[in-house]
């Protein structure tokens, strides 16, 4: 051990600063639960740096050796404000980041007809999935005979069901009284985290000469077709595409029902398998008469995938 103009110097003749500690694979060691402390200026705050137990390193601020602001454990794994990660990374508060490297944005897949099968890509973690099944036709519009409109097909991922809107009811002969418009689906079966029933059609409005068609059923992916007015004596609009939405009703004299709106349904999937079987449900035709009602619109999936 060396003193030269007021530095301590162990191991060489010349430090040159207050402790100089040179040697190989030099260590200064601490034990009994001591602690090294900083401090910018005397009795100001600090930091310390302790050795704790269950092989840990704890850095703690301002006097309080209880609640480590961060803990550092052998084997790898860093907590900021817990003492127990159990991760290589575990924050216990909100997080702040410029930016975060290597991570991924989800990426999504979207199908508009037909069955198949999904396949999961490699490293997704978990798949949100939203879908709405087929919406209900429009009723037709006619002096008799009239046709209503006819369901829709319900939308099925992994065998949970989004069920279909049913169709419009027709309107035809007599005083010219529209049947209701179907309801929205419901229920159904699987075990889902969210359901949104499609809402119902609307009646034609009124008998000979009318005002209105029956309007189409929306769902969460859009509203239906708006009702049209029984003097324009038009076939109905249908919904638009891939929204599940019900079809108008026929406008004429006798005007006809709106279809109703799919289901939606959205489901989480932890981590999810190699793939799935799905069927998008095709939307409800419109009834056809003198006036025919307009189609019901055809479901969607929409499967959002995070890394």
């Amino acid at each position: 051990m060396y003193y030269s103009g007021g530095n301590v110097g162990i191991g060489t003749s010349t430090p040159g600063q207050k402790l100089t500690i040179e040697g190989t694979n030099s260590i200064l060691e601490l034990r009994g639960g001591s602690y090294l402390m900083l401090r910018p200026a005397a009795n100001d705050w600090d930091m310390r740096l302790e050795a704790i137990a269950g092989n840990k390193l704890g850095i703690y601020s301002g006097g309080d050796l209880v609640n480590p602001i961060a803990t550092f454990v052998n084997g790898g794994n860093v907590g900021i404000g817990t003492a127990s990660p159990t991760t290589a990374l575990q924050v216990n508060g909100t997080i702040t980041a410029n930016a975060i490297a290597g991570t991924q944005l989800p990426t999504r897949q979207i199908f508009t007809s037909g069955s198949g099968t999904y396949a999961t890509p490699a490293g997704v973690r978990q798949i949100r999935i939203r879908m709405v099944g087929g919406g209900g036709g429009g009723g037709g519009s006619s002096g008799g005979g009239a046709v209503a409109g006819s369901n829709g097909a319900a939308t099925i991922f992994n065998s949970v069901y989004a069920n279909p809107g049913s169709g419009g009811g027709a309107g035809s002969g007599g005083n010219g009284n529209a049947a209701s418009g179907g309801s929205g689906g419901s229920g159904g079966g699987g075990s889902a985290s969210s359901r949104f029933p499609g809402s119902g059609g609307s009646a034609g409005a009124g008998y000979y000469g009318a005002t209105f068609s029956g309007a189409g059923g929306g769902t969460i992916f859009g509203g239906g077709a708006p009702g049209l007015s029984g003097a324009s004596s038009v076939s109905g609009i249908s919904a638009g595409a891939n929204t599940g939405g019900g079809g108008s009703g026929a406008a004429a004299n006798y005007v006809g029902g709106g279809g109703a709106g799919g289901e939606g349904v959205e489901i989480i999937i932890n981590n999810p398998v190699t793939s799935y079987s799905y069927t998008v449900g095709s939307g409800g035709a419109g009834g056809s008469s003198s006036y025919s009602g307009g189609n019901g619109a055809s479901g969607v999936i929409i499967v959002d995938e995070y890394y």
